[in-house]
């Protein structure tokens, strides 16, 4: 059980308990209230209704939201490196005109290799 947040002040199963009875009264609530309501529906609602409440109150949640958090940081980071590369200097193929990396060796568009003056 995890040391921080709102799921170390319960107890793990009662928090599945929270989670599974919002997921079950949620997908029948929905249910009841769309004349055309079915199974993927139910799934489909109780599910998003009940997805916050598996974060805050399941160790499982928390270890995947914190997961998902720092993988969202190192796309970031990919994303700082390819903008990096965006402002490099540019050399312009002779044969199709593609303006390529400096340190390109071959053309990015075509593939004919690439003539330095």
């Amino acid at each position: 059980m995890s040391e921080n947040g709102p799921s170390a002040n319960i107890k793990p199963i009662y928090g599945w308990v929270i989670v599974i009875s919002v997921f079950f009264m949620s997908g029948l609530i929905i249910n009841s209230q769309i004349q055309s309501g079915n199974f993927l529906s139910f799934l489909v609602v109780g599910g998003i209704i009940a997805m916050p409440f598996w974060i805050i109150l399941t160790d499982s949640g928390a270890t995947w939201l914190m997961n998902a958090t720092s993988a969202s940081s190192d796309s970031s980071s990919i994303h700082t490196t390819i903008n990096n590369n965006v402002a490099q200097d540019k050399i312009v193929c002779s044969f199709c005109g593609w303006q390529n990396l400096t340190t390109n060796n071959y053309c990015m568009d075509c593939g004919e290799k690439i003539e330095s003056d």
